[in-house]
């Protein structure tokens, strides 16, 4: 995928394709920080710690490790007891 830089005033910028902007759930007024590593631009979404609220925190975890369901219905083996558990 690729975009140009163009003119904005006084400013230059770039356009984000709507595919990426859908993807990445970018929306108008979100905030990104801008960082440069090896001669390459990365944005990262940022986050007002107050506006993030557990589902969303939840949200993020399923997309990335899946259900949180299917841990929950899951058996754990903590291993052999070594005190005086009551199960």
């Amino acid at each position: 995928m690729q975009t140009k830089v163009i003119q904005f005033g006084n400013s230059k910028g770039i356009i984000i394709p709507a595919k990426l902007i859908n993807d990445l759930k970018l929306d108008v007024g979100d905030q990104l920080e801008i960082k440069e590593k090896n001669e390459r631009l990365i944005l990262e979404k940022t986050y007002d710690e107050l506006e993030l609220d557990l589902a969303e925190i939840f949200q993020k975890y399923e997309k990335e490790n899946g259900p949180l369901k299917k841990l929950v219905e899951e058996e754990i083996d903590w291993g052999k007891v070594k005190g005086e558990e009551v199960w």
